[in-house]
């Protein structure tokens, strides 16, 4: 492969411009440094004359050739600690979304944030942990139970490279299996490319903590359709129990998983790095960990408080325009992240009731107007509450832009 050379007459110039004992002379330095950065410059050229022909991929930005998952240390938690039997398309830790087809009938499933012994995995103290009591009865052969994150862009900016999965886990149950995978989406409006499936690998895990890895290829995007939305992604599984058709062509598993029984499955320190090398984990700070997550996910409340908890620490507060127990509540509330996108906001009375406004006697239905009107950084209030005592107004929110 050619390349650019510094010559070497001028740094020899320079070395011995620089030998104690002799009086330095600028032009020599001068010209050796220009020297230097003249071959810098004629070689990133070249390097991008490589990425712009297709003999070489960009490398993503940093944020996501190190790790591109968010809240991979399961330390934020926004929605609760705990979630017995969540429903499919239910987000749990930030950022982590559970999702299940079953024809015939699972077992109690709860999902939990767990506090990691310190030295068992190293720089951990949280971690996402999966309960079954029972095996899954008539599981279909398509069916599928998964813990999954989407990363945004991840087509646009990791398409075309090889990543590498890692994280560390354990089975109460010796030889449970799980399985890696990922997809490749373009997203939607318009009329995207379909989404495509990268294959992954199936690790069969210990009763001890151990650091697994699974290595996947991504597809070149050139001939593909995005979506109109810019909400594009891809998204790695992590999935539990699956049937007899579904792992083959995702993570090459010719047999069917259930849960085996009572079992407690545990997982740590998720990451996707660029290479086919699982880099070493590298934790974030809590506040840039809750930042990034706060683009797709806040609340007014205490961030160890669950949304819908009967409180007014935290919430905000206003007064009706007049004064008045019948007037209008006009008011805006700014984000602390600007979202992804859009988000849907939902507004809680300080009782803990959805879609209502505390009067500082109780929780009170809308009587005319909007509780919310969002945008991405923030929402407008225009409304009047049905039978309000005074012209108080305490609420709380969640902003929801999640993929």
């Amino acid at each position: 492969m050619p390349s650019a050379h510094v010559p070497t007459a001028n740094i020899n110039a320079l070395y011995q411009n620089t030998t104690a004992g002799v009086t330095a002379n600028p032009a020599v330095v001068d010209a050796a440094v220009a020297d230097i950065v003249s071959t810098i410059n004629q070689n990133a050229d070249y390097v991008n004359s490589l990425v712009t022909s297709g003999t070489l991929s960009p490398i993503p930005p940093d944020f996501l050739y190190r790790q591109a998952i968010i809240n991979g240390n399961f330390d934020v938690w926004q929605r609760g600690t705990s979630f017995p039997n969540p429903s499919s398309g239910q987000y749990t830790a930030d950022r982590f979304v559970v999702i299940y087809q079953n024809s015939g009938v699972l077992p109690n499933i709860d999902h939990a944030r767990t506090i990691s012994p310190l030295g068992y995995v190293p720089g951990s103290t949280s971690g996402y942990w999966v309960h079954a009591d029972g095996e899954i009865t008539g599981q279909g052969a398509d069916d599928y139970y998964i813990l999954q994150q989407r990363i945004e862009r991840g087509t646009r900016l990791l398409a075309g490279n090889k990543i590498t999965v890692s994280f560390w886990a354990k089975s109460t149950t010796p030889g449970k299996r799980i399985g890696v995978y990922a997809s490749q989406n373009y997203g939607t409006g318009g009329t995207p490319s379909s989404t495509e499936v990268l294959s992954g690998g199936v690790i069969t895990l210990s009763t001890g903590w151990q650091r697994y890895s699974v290595t996947i290829n991504t597809s070149p995007i050139s001939g593909k359709t995005f979506g109109t939305n810019n909400d594009d992604h891809i998204s790695v599984s992590f999935v539990y129990a699956w049937g007899s058709s579904f792992g083959g062509p995702r993570f090459g598993a010719s047999s069917a998983e259930g849960f085996g029984g009572d079992v407690h499955i545990d997982i740590a320190q998720v990451q996707v790095n660029v290479g086919d090398i699982a880099l070493p984990f590298q934790p974030r700070s809590f506040a840039e960990e809750l930042a990034l997550c706060q683009r797709y996910y806040e609340k007014s409340y205490n961030i160890d408080t669950p949304p819908g908890t009967a409180t007014d620490i935290g919430c905000i507060q206003g007064i009706t325009e007049d004064g008045t127990n019948n007037g209008a509540h006009y008011d805006t509330v700014y984000f602390k992240v600007r979202k992804r996108a859009v988000p849907t906001v939902i507004i809680y009375g300080t009782g803990g009731t959805s879609n209502t406004v505390n009067d500082e006697t109780a929780d009170r239905s809308i009587g005319s107007g909007l509780f919310a009107i969002p945008s991405e950084t923030g929402f407008r209030m225009n409304y009047t509450l049905q039978n309000a005592t005074s012209g108080r107004r305490l609420f709380h929110y969640v902003a929801d832009a999640e993929l």
